[in-house]
């Protein structure tokens, strides 16, 4: 019984030629080559020059406060499990 031929109900790029299965019958493209299209396009436009970068004092201070919350945390925990043990 031949299978009916499926239409994606999304966009195909025409940069890659068409995905076949093992029967040489037209295959449904992998969601993975989906969004790599996507970015592709997206990234041709442009649009990743329209956001605004961090200053470097609030990138280091994301840095200073991160990383104080993890040796905090750190700290917290070996001390509970010193007390633990005594």
């Amino acid at each position: 019984m031949p299978l009916a031929k499926l239409r994606p109900d999304y966009e195909t790029s025409n940069a890659r030629p068409a995905p076949r299965s093992a029967d040489g019958a037209t295959a449904i493209a992998s969601p993975a080559r989906i969004l790599q299209d996507r970015i592709e396009r997206h990234a041709q436009l442009g649009a990743m020059q329209d956001i605004e970068k961090w200053s470097p004092r609030r990138t280091l201070a994301f840095i200073v406060v991160t990383t104080a919350a993890l040796w905090a945390a750190i700290i917290a925990g070996a001390a509970q499990a010193i007390h633990a043990i005594a």
